[in-house]
This record gives C-alpha cells, sequence and structure tokens, in this order.
C-alpha cells in the first residue's frame, strides 16, 4: 500500500497532494524487485510501535540519556573514535 504523497504537487494551501494509485510507475531494481513512483517509501515490513517503560519515557523526555552521554564525553576527552561499552561507563 503506498501513501501516493507527491513531494512537488501542491493544493491551493501548500500541502503535498496524493497521486492515485492507477497513475504510479512500476520501475524494476538491479536486482529485478518492482518499485513504484509517486507512493513515497514505504519498509518492506512494517512493525508494530515499540512500548516504553515509564522510566525510559522520562529518561528520553528530559533529556536524561542525552545528558549523561554529553557528560561522559567531555569528561573523557581521550576517547578519540572508541565507542564505550556498558560495562566502560559503570567501571
Amino acid at each position: 500500500m503506498h501513501s501516493g504523497f507527491e513531494l512537488f504537487a501542491k493544493d491551493k494551501n501548500g500541502k503535498a497532494t496524493r497521486t492515485a494509485s492507477e497513475n504510479y510507475n512500476a520501475f524494476k531494481t538491479k536486482k529485478g524487485r518492482t518499485v513504484y513512483d509517486g507512493g513515497g517509501i514505504l519498509p518492506d515490513v512494517v512493525l508494530e510501535e515499540t512500548k516504553t517503560s515509564t522510566i525510559a519515557d522520562a529518561l528520553v523526555k528530559n533529556d536524561g540519556i542525552f545528558d549523561f552521554v554529553t557528560n561522559y564525553y567531555y569528561k573523557n576527552p581521550n576517547l578519540g573514535k572508541q565507542i564505550p561499552t556498558i560495562r566502560m561507563l559503570i567501571l
């Protein structure tokens, strides 16, 4: 199923208009997969939204994770390109 939003065709209010699915053109990728224009990008598999805990929601909402990582980065200027693991963070 395609969303059909056309990025360059706008209505009188400047909003993207939908392209009727009968106006889509089919194309083949290098590996033979059929794709369509006019429908935007859609995933092959649609996943349900992940539910998070109250604590995780609060950390994200209040920038707790961002603040922790930013502080860690500035307190450890010799990290270079090394990506710290959880073990490194708690030891």
